[in-house]
């Protein structure tokens, strides 16, 4: 019995550094599949939360109405930058369902933003004195 004991002992040594040595591996496979699920959803997640920003934006010019026209019109303009950022990433990622997603939804906002904004702008230089 304890000769059977000490061979498990030895023979387990190099069966704990296997499995060991599988499951750091296979720790990397996970992190590396996440990390690319990661980033295949960062143009998706950007395109929300720069929806949300603009919604903010236009709520706070709505509680402010003596704000600066101009003050809006640079925000939104930085979130237009943000929606081509988000289009570019999402062309660049190999899903093609976040492709046609960040093309479809990251182009029609670009465009009515980009509307908005030549139209505040036409607002602003109209109301100047």
């Amino acid at each position: 019995m304890n000769s059977q004991i000490q061979k498990e002992k030895k023979m387990g040594k190099p069966i704990v550094l296997t499995v060991c040595l599988i499951v750091a591996t296979m720790g990397d496979i996970m992190n590396s599949q996440i990390q690319k699920e990661k980033k295949m959803g960062k143009p998706i997640v950007l395109t929300v939360c720069l929806i949300v920003a603009t919604i903010i934006v236009f709520l706070i010019s709505r509680t402010f109405p003596n704000m600066e026209l101009w003050i809006s019109i640079v925000l939104l303009s930085i979130i237009d930058i943000g929606f081509i950022i988000s289009l570019i990433l999402g062309v660049r990622t190999k899903k093609t369902s976040v492709v046609w997603f960040s093309i479809l939804a990251n182009g029609v906002f670009f465009i009515l933003l980009t509307i908005l904004i030549f139209l505040l702008a036409v607002a602003n230089g109209i109301s100047e004195p």
